[in-house]
């Protein structure tokens, strides 16, 4: 959980700085908010049915910590753009799935499956549909 913002005047700055964090961990795998009047949790589990390969299924809550709009995350600029006029606190739910596959030699393979559900913070204005991504990467550490 953390703070949103307050208003700024001429003479001072209190808008949300979240300074360095690592943002692809933090908030959900898709990415859609990020630090700035966010509150959330996560509800996962893991396994490794063989070895070398790791399976994964994580639930997150959102929901925004003061009134007012959340911060987008990099993919998040279709959701959080600022026209919003929701009063409501319910920004949504996210699933991810996840699957990594370890190689001999350093090399791994990840495929991972997100859908977010919009809150009645989103669906009061404008996003009613659920947003589901795809993601598909190689990674070779050495």
């Amino acid at each position: 959980s953390d703070t949103g913002d307050k208003a700024s005047s001429t003479t001072k700055t209190e808008t949300y700085d979240s300074f360095f964090y690592e943002k692809h961990a933090n908030a959900g795998l898709m990415d859609i908010l990020a630090w700035g009047n966010l509150t959330y949790f996560t509800v996962g589990y893991s396994f490794m049915p063989m070895d070398q390969l790791d399976l994964g299924i994580m639930y997150h809550s959102f929901t925004a910590s003061e009134q007012g709009a959340p911060t987008a995350g990099a993919n998040g600029s279709g959701f959080v753009d600022g026209t919003n006029t929701s009063t409501s606190k319910a920004l949504g739910s996210e699933i991810d799935v996840t699957a990594t596959k370890s190689y001999d030699g350093g090399f791994q393979a990840v495929a991972r499956l997100g859908s977010f559900m919009p809150g009645a913070y989103f669906k009061d204005d404008l996003h009613k549909d659920s947003y589901m991504q795809f993601f598909l990467e190689g990674k070779m550490t050495f």
